[in-house]
C-alpha cells in the first residue's frame, strides 16, 4: 500500500518519526502537501505487540508464522463451545482479526484450548 498526493499524484514519503507507528506523518516530495496519522493508546499497544516497525515491516515473534499462514497450517488450538459462541457475537468485520489475536495470545501462553477465560484475559490486556 502507498499513499499518493491528491494535488500532484506523487507518492507520499514518511517524514522522520523514528520507529513510532502510533504517530506518523507523510509529505509529498513534489509539492510539500502532507497529512498525519495518529493512534490512540490501545491502537499503539496493538501495533507494538504485533512487532510492527517502519523500517522493517511486520516481523512476528515466531518467524514460522508466515509459512503456517501461507500453508493454512492447523495451529492445533481448539475452541470451547462457549468461547466460539462468544466469538460469533463479535462484529463480523473484526471477528477474524480478533480470532487470530486470541489464538496468537493462547499460542504464546502454550494454551491448547480457547476458553471464555482466555478471551477475558485478552479483553483485559487490550481493553476491548
Amino acid at each position: 500500500m502507498k499513499f499518493t498526493c491528491l494535488k500532484c499524484n506523487k507518492e507520499m514519503a514518511i517524514r522522520k518519526s523514528g520507529d513510532d507507528l502510533a504517530n506518523i506523518s507523510f509529505s509529498c516530495p513534489e509539492c510539500g502537501n502532507g497529512f498525519g496519522l495518529a493512534a490512540n493508546e490501545m491502537e499503539s499497544k496493538v501495533i507494538r505487540d504485533l512487532g510492527l516497525h517502519l523500517e522493517m515491516g511486520y516481523i512476528p515473534k515466531d518467524p514460522t508464522t508466515f509459512v503456517k499462514d501461507a500453508l493454512g497450517a492447523d495451529t492445533q488450538i481448539k475452541w470451547e463451545k462457549d468461547a466460539l459462541e462468544r466469538l460469533s457475537k463479535i462484529p463480523e468485520f473484526v471477528r477474524d482479526m480478533a480470532k487470530k489475536g486470541i489464538e496468537k495470545y493462547a499460542s504464546e501462553k502454550g494454551v491448547k484450548m480457547i476458553t471464555t477465560g482466555i478471551m477475558d484475559e485478552v479483553k483485559e490486556i487490550y481493553g476491548m
